[in-house]
């Protein structure tokens, strides 16, 4: 993550507190568990908004997000919950 993401991603926490959290893993244990970088927004169990995960394509020349479907953004979820809780990677 490039320091100026790393910098955004800080601010936008410390302006919403209580709602986004931010987790870094060491580079070679995420790459490990996922195919790109990912942003996972998950609402609460009482909100109406439905989970958003964006994936960042591994293009070289650029970047390039999609968004994909609520369920890609729940099994995400469950893929990462223990490396997200106990910062350990999963196993195979």
């Amino acid at each position: 993550m490039s320091p100026y993401d790393k910098e955004s991603l800080s601010k936008f926490a410390d302006e919403n507190p209580g709602k986004v959290e931010i987790r870094e893993f060491d580079d070679e244990c995420f790459s490990a568990q996922a195919p790109a970088d990912f942003i996972l927004i998950s609402p609460t169990y009482e909100s109406s908004i439905q989970w958003r995960v964006y994936l960042k394509l591994p293009i070289e020349e650029t970047e390039f997000w999609i968004c994909a479907s609520e369920h890609a953004g729940q099994n995400f979820y469950s893929r990462f919950a223990r490396m997200w809780k106990e910062g350990c990677p999963l196993k195979a």
